[in-house]
């Protein structure tokens, strides 16, 4: 009994050592892992959150409002394990390239070699895209995009 006294607070420490210094490694296996798979754009809540400028803008040209929520609308996008990324967007258009994740970021690069830079979050099934600005006179229509695990 004296022994289990003495060994307890050892295996105790080690044990709580252990598991600290797996959690940073599980994090980081986590955001490559759960963002694999195909995922469904959500239009209600990505356009919920259109710039109020890029709004009234589209009020003024409707026919640009339909065919941007056209190509929204219906939008997938899919990660695979390999690297690989494919988007089909609600109007039928296809793109693929490659994509990958450094530093809290995930980079999309097309197949015309250009990078696409977004931060992001995945909560349970959902995936939000923040897209990062590379220069103050651009602006993305829907800066955050939600979508939901398929």
């Amino acid at each position: 009994m004296k022994k289990f006294k003495k060994t307890y607070p050892i295996i105790c420490i080690y044990s709580v050592l252990f598991f600290l210094t797996l959690h940073p490694i599980q994090s980081q296996i986590n955001d490559s892992d759960r963002i694999v798979g195909s995922w469904f754009f959500d239009s209600e809540s990505s356009f919920a959150e259109v710039d109020r400028e890029v709004n009234d803008f589209m009020e003024a040209n409707p026919q640009l409002r339909v065919k941007m929520q056209s190509a929204y609308t219906g939008k997938t996008i899919t990660f695979l394990a390999n690297g690989a990324y494919g988007q089909v967007l609600g109007d039928g258009t296809r793109a693929s390239g490659e994509w990958y994740i450094r530093e809290d970021a995930l980079f999309i690069k097309s197949q015309n070699d250009v990078v696409y830079t977004f931060q992001f979050k995945i909560q349970d099934n959902k995936l939000v895209l923040t897209t990062v600005s590379q220069n103050r006179e651009s602006k993305s229509v829907v800066p955050n995009q939600y979508f939901t695990k398929i």
